[in-house]
């Protein structure tokens, strides 16, 4: 699967990625610094992504409908990260992760299942 991970500054360590598997040759990071908007625009438009993943913090609900209506129209998966959940009404599914027992486990919480298979 080819990925696009876009952020204003990159957070995510491709080191700790690679240690758990992921394969990096795969993955564009890009730091799109001030221009997340045109870079996230441009990622959609190019079509040679199977997934996007972003900042959910950065955008306004006008922009979050543009950016479903592009990964749709380009049968893109789009992901947006965020500390805490958002009451946006764009996002089809919206999924709760909390560490639990160390960093042996995960519990993963649905949120949110709107048109969803």
């Amino acid at each position: 699967m080819r990925v696009a991970w876009v952020e204003p500054k990159i957070t995510v360590n491709p080191y700790a990625l690679f240690q758990k598997g992921v394969n990096l040759q795969n993955i564009l990071f890009i730091e799109a610094q001030d221009s997340m908007n045109w870079c996230l625009a441009q990622t959609l438009e190019a079509g040679c992504f199977q997934a996007i993943i972003a900042d959910g913090n950065l955008f306004t609900e006008r922009e979050l409908r543009r950016y479903q209506l592009l990964s749709e129209r380009r049968n893109t998966h789009f992901f947006l990260l965020s500390q805490k959940a958002h009451a946006s009404w764009v996002p089809h599914l919206q999924i709760e992760a909390k560490k639990f027992g160390g960093n042996s486990g995960v519990h993963l919480q649905v949120l949110r299942r709107r048109g969803v298979g």
